[in-house]
């Protein structure tokens, strides 16, 4: 039996108690340190840390879910998502953790931050009444010292104003955005100047911006007495910009993944809008239902020389286009979301295309090379065709009028690849070559072509990495390329454009 004596365990137990006095007092510290901010404030809300544990809490709380501009922005030719998409139980804490630093720290100077954020968490939740009170209050509080995004505040009221029809100003410009022909409430309408290249992934503050009403119904309104546009500056700043100038307008519609899912913005829309003084121009815009695939989908792995692409056919379609993207792996077998893809030459008047194996194996379509500092990746597809053996694959088809405009497209704006219609091909017929290629050993994979012989495939192959090169500052051989092309038995006409471009290249080195 083993004795202890009293002492000791007196000892003992007053050793565990300072112990655990000292972690108790000294904790709150540690996660204050380490931004463990709710932990903090469940276990010592009295602390006197709780106050900045608060504000840096209710702050990090937006800066999280602060991708309020999680649109996709489409334009009649051309789209941009912006942000990612946060659940409703996130946006709600969110807001409960901003309210409760406000509450706490209303007499802070610097909680117009917060105030600001909680109005631009209204926006996203389209509570628009309680945002424009929200910022309306910002702007009437905020410091030039402490606040920093003046421009973006007013852009922000700017866009809520275009709500009001009572305003007393006549529109620039107003149309109607609808959804197969139903109205589109509490979409955001943006404006880019026609001229001026490149986007702001963020649009809210850089462009003007106006939102639908419940009719679907949008307005712009200018900066100028009786309404009239803004004077057009000397130089059009463009980004920063929330004016309405008399110029030409492409127009944008942002809505949510949620919103577009199953619709597409035919090219029946007009491509811009001129806004002039003195009149009020008109834009409407109208989503239609997406195509619908039949087949191939679901990874289908095809079987034999033949790929049948089927649609459902579209009203009022006068011909259809197949497009085929190949699904681009990295060394470590990521996906790659940049894919590369082929619009095919034919337009075909059925609700289905047929194309053969072997032909698409030589549909080569440009050639891209990307460097992310450490090594050089070159699209497989721009080497082994629009398919080609071992390959992973999704298509769309797109419905043109017989003007050649686009009515519809299977091709939606946010659709994960689960959505994708997948197909596959076997590893039938695949060189040794084309399964380095896929493994980005590009040096290796052109040993092992030149082993293949006269192999076509393999010529052709070796022809376009001649061609263009393989390393970053690689700009290609074309007297190599010419060599392999002249070899080729059966050349198409792709080879023989790409043998053309070739004696150029080497005619003008």
């Amino acid at each position: 039996m083993i004795r202890v004596k009293v002492r000791t365990v007196l000892l003992m137990a007053i050793i565990l108690v300072i112990s655990g006095w000292v972690v108790y007092t000294q904790l709150p510290s540690i996660l204050y340190h380490n931004k463990q901010y709710d932990t903090l404030l469940r276990l010592y809300p009295e602390h006197r840390l709780a106050q900045q544990a608060l504000y840096q809490s209710g702050m990090n709380a937006f800066d999280v879910h602060d991708d309020y501009n999680n649109y996709y922005f489409i334009f009649p030719d051309s789209k941009s998502w912006s942000g990612a998409v946060h659940d409703k139980a996130e946006l709600q804490e969110a807001e409960q953790k901003l309210k409760r630093l406000i509450a706490n720290y209303n007499n802070s100077s610097s909680i117009v931050q917060a105030k600001y954020k909680l109005g631009i968490l209204y926006i996203q939740e389209k509570r628009w009444d309680e945002a424009e009170q929200q910022l309306k209050e910002v702007a009437a509080a905020q410091k030039p010292d402490v606040f920093f995004q003046t421009n973006e505040l007013q852009g922000w009221l700017a866009m809520l104003e275009t709500r009001h029809t009572d305003i007393g100003k006549t529109p620039l410009l107003e149309g109607t955005v609808t959804m197969d022909g139903k109205p589109a409430a509490d979409a955001f309408v943006v404006l880019k100047d026609k001229a001026l290249n490149g986007w702001v992934s963020n649009p809210f503050g850089n462009y003007p911006i106006a939102i639908t009403d419940a009719q679907g119904k949008y307005r712009f309104y200018g900066d100028g007495k009786g309404g009239e546009a803004a004077p057009k500056p000397a130089v059009l700043k463009g980004v920063g910009d929330y004016s309405v100038y008399p110029i030409e307008y492409e127009v944008g519609v942002g809505m949510t993944p949620a919103e577009l899912s199953g619709y597409y913005l035919g090219g029946t829309t007009p491509d811009s809008v001129t806004i002039r003084n003195g009149s009020t121009a008109a834009y409407n815009i109208n989503f239609v239902p997406q195509m619908e695939i039949i087949s191939p989908v679901n990874k289908t792995l095809i079987d034999g020389n033949q790929i049948t692409f089927k649609w459902k056919p579209y009203p009022g379609a006068y011909s259809y286009q197949i497009q085929i993207i190949n699904l681009q792996y990295d060394r470590s077998g990521r996906l790659i979301e940049s894919y590369s893809s082929y619009y095919m030459d034919d337009l075909w008047k059925d609700a289905e295309a047929t194309y053969s194996v072997s032909f698409l194996r030589t549909y080569l379509n440009g050639y891209s090379k990307s460097y992310d500092g450490k090594s050089v990746t070159l699209q497989p597809s721009s080497i082994l065709g629009a398919v080609f053996p071992g390959g992973k694959f999704t298509w769309s088809v797109t419905a043109f009028t017989k003007e050649g405009k686009i009515l519809s497209s299977s091709d939606g704006y946010y659709t994960g690849l689960q959505d994708k219609p997948l197909f596959q091909m076997p590893d039938d017929g695949q060189l040794e070559g084309d399964r380095l290629v896929l493994q980005q050993r590009y040096a290796e994979a052109i040993e092992a072509y030149k082993r293949e012989g006269d192999n076509d495939f393999a010529l052709r192959a070796l022809a376009v990495m001649a061609l263009y090169g393989i390393a970053q500052e690689d700009n290609g051989n074309p007297a190599q390329a010419i060599a392999y092309l002249e070899r080729i038995k059966e050349p198409t006409v792709r080879d023989l454009r790409m043998l053309d471009e070739a004696r150029e290249k080497l005619k003008q080195s």
